[in-house]
């Protein structure tokens, strides 16, 4: 199974085919897990042929005794463990009950949230974006109890410990994401906290890049929309990985100079590293355009390092 598809960067994909990088099923099943250009559909789907094609060899990437259930699980019953808990939350979801409402909301080209309506059920709102579908390319549905839905502030605190669902679907009625939080199931989140995977990546420091995110964020969120850091390194370092394994994803992130208004900022938790290319540095606008000289610095004192 060609697993390096399931990286949402070319520039990675392209160094892991150029050093003939052989992925294991544990990275293969990680990365499909947290890719989130993939549809439900496709993400089960690819599950599903991982299964077929892989060996079912324990997983060895899940060490801390936080997550003392999955420690020595299989790769087979992984898979089923999360495909049973995410046919869970969809089917909470679409699952009609009169003590829940659902709102939608479509995602506009001004990166906000627009309320399109409150429907009793799963079948109206669906209908709904639709009949929009001309208006949003993406529509957020949440479905949360009713008595909720008039009081933002107490939802607001309380939505951990309250039943929920949130979902991500196109103005094809695809849907792009879900996630429910009820008495049945476990956040999805869940199964890739646990997991210490690293994978190799050709940024060096001094180099521009560029964070890709999904489009429905791309469109509700501004600042990771255009995203730039100079990369500095994998970070954190090794040791701190294992420390902090399932905790803070500290394996999945890198080290990067962000712009500020007024100077950068060493960030050691960026975003998602498998995510990240190059940018060119005359796309960068606004303040990001300080991170050209701070790119060249940091080339420069490396070459003297070298020297």
């Amino acid at each position: 199974m060609d697993g390096i598809k399931f990286i949402n960067s070319k520039d990675i994909q392209n160094y892991l085919r150029e050093i003939d990088y052989k992925l294991s099923s544990e990275q293969i099943l990680f990365l499909i897990l947290n890719n989130h250009f993939l549809t439900v559909d496709e993400r089960i789907a690819a599950l599903r042929e991982l299964k077929e094609t892989a060996p079912n060899d324990k997983l060895v990437s899940i060490t801390n005794n936080f997550f003392e259930e999955l420690v020595g699980i299989r790769l087979y019953d992984f898979i089923e463990r999360y495909l049973d808990n995410l046919n869970r939350q969809i089917a909470f979801l679409k699952e009609e009950d009169k003590r829940f409402c659902y709102k939608l909301y479509g995602l506009s080209d001004s990166c906000k949230y627009e309320l399109i309506g409150s429907f009793q059920n799963y079948e109206n709102s669906h209908n709904r974006i639709e009949e929009e579908s001309d208006c949003y390319n993406y529509v957020k549905m949440k479905k949360i109890p009713f008595e909720d839905a008039f009081d933002r502030e107490y939802f607001r605190q309380k939505y951990m410990e309250l039943p929920y669902a949130e979902a991500y679907i196109d103005k094809s009625l695809v849907l792009m994401d879900c996630f429910a939080n009820d008495t049945n199931s476990k956040p999805q989140d869940h199964y890739t906290d646990c997991m210490y995977i690293t994978i190799p990546l050709p940024f060096k420091k001094g180099d521009i890049v560029r964070f890709r995110a999904s489009p429905w964020i791309e469109m509700t969120d501004k600042e990771k929309k255009s995203e730039y850091s100079v990369f500095h390194s994998y970070a954190p370092t090794e040791d701190s990985l294992h420390k902090y394994q399932g905790t803070d994803r500290s394996d999945m992130y890198y080290c990067g100079y962000r712009p500020k208004k007024h100077g950068v900022k060493l960030h050691e938790y960026n975003f998602f590293c498998f995510d990240i290319e190059y940018a060119d540095s005359a796309e960068l606008k606004g303040h990001n355009k300080r991170l050209k000289a701070l790119s060249d610095v940091l080339k420069e004192k490396c070459k003297e390092h070298q020297a």
